[in-house]
């Protein structure tokens, strides 16, 4: 059945502020759910599976494996010379019409970066975890500068140590 929006909805009952907040966090954990299925079909025996219901130990293992660590560095990288990255195949599997908007492309972004990146312990996603990189996701597609590690914040503490190895180097 199919549920049409009603113009008029009243944001001041609270009762129906909070039924509308369910089904938008409903929808958004349903996007999660699809963005991390998608990561690990495009990355097939690439990646080993993980269980979003696994205790910290086991997803702190599992990031820690060499194979999740490869994933997250070939994220932007072209699959086997197709002219196609990673990402856009995640991305491809999840709207294949390219039917999507920006803010829904950088979410999905933060989420697959975030879900293979050692530095997030965890393999849920909260706001604070991905607020930031959805925000500076947008800003890359708005501006078409194109995605790559080194646009990540523990890429740009490496940029930054190798330039001043480079200036120990020079001296």
């Amino acid at each position: 059945m199919e549920e049409k929006m009603d113009n008029n909805f009243d944001f001041t009952n609270e009762k129906t502020f909070k039924e509308l907040l369910e089904k938008i966090r409903s929808l958004r954990g349903t996007l999660t759910t699809k963005i991390k299925s998608s990561t690990f079909f495009v990355f097939g025996n690439l990646l080993e599976p993980i269980n979003n219901h696994a205790l910290p130990e086991t997803v702190l293992k599992w990031k820690r494996s060499e194979k999740t660590k490869a994933c997250y560095r070939r994220l932007f990288d072209e699959v086997d010379d197709s002219g196609v990255t990673y990402i856009v195949k995640i991305l491809t599997k999840i709207w294949p019409f390219r039917d999507s908007f920006e803010e829904n492309i950088a979410y999905a972004i933060a989420v697959a970066q975030v879900m293979l990146n050692l530095k997030y312990e965890k393999i849920t996603m909260s706001d604070t975890a991905i607020k930031h990189k959805i925000a500076k996701n947008l800003n890359i597609l708005k501006h078409n500068t194109g995605f790559s590690l080194s646009s990540s914040e523990d890429e740009t503490e490496k940029e930054k140590s190798n330039k001043e190895f480079d200036n120990v180097e020079k001296v």
